[in-house]
């Protein structure tokens, strides 16, 4: 498997650990595996981790985002798109989507809570995804480079989606 591909979604799977394991059971990435599983069986799961796994709440509620504004920006980083003839890199897209849902949630337009160690944990894992080279030596349009591409940068907004709190 290439290191990359490792590099990209181990983080992903963290998320998804932690969502699993210490987030409220409403969001639809949980309902989805109490569907699969049961509530009964989705809350021992929880205990256990707790129990074995005691993460302090940056860690429960500001590291998911984080890790996957990481690995978008290392799937986003090679690609970029134009805007009235300026090329603008597509690794700045989720850095801007995670610090404008910051401040909306801040100024109480969408649901959630404002959070300056989520714009932190954000703005360091941006850095360090940025601070890993290129693939290709130069930055390639967005929607001029194939499918796979585009589908795995839209994709990873759709992960966003899972992470919803259900009501």
């Amino acid at each position: 498997m290439p290191k990359r591909l490792i590099l990209t979604c181990s983080p992903l799977l963290v998320s998804l650990f932690i969502y699993l394991g210490f987030r409220t059971d409403k969001t639809i990435v949980n309902q989805l595996f109490i569907y699969l599983v049961s509530i009964d069986v989705f809350h021992q799961i929880q205990f256990y981790l707790q129990t074995w796994i005691p993460l302090s709440g940056s860690f429960i509620y500001s590291l998911p985002e984080a890790l996957w504004l990481f690995s978008v920006v290392l799937i986003a980083k090679n690609f970029h798109f134009k805007v009235l003839k300026r090329k603008i890199p597509s690794a700045l897209v989720p850095l801007i989507y995670v610090l404008v849902l910051e401040i909306l949630q801040g100024v109480h337009l969408t649901k959630g809570r404002f959070d300056w160690m989520d714009i932190e944990f954000a703005l360091i894992s941006f850095a360090v995804a940025m601070s890993f080279k290129n693939s290709p030596s130069r930055s390639v349009h967005l929607f001029q480079s194939g499918s796979r591409p585009i589908l795995l940068f839209v994709g990873s907004f759709v992960l966003v989606v899972l992470s919803v709190v259900w009501h």
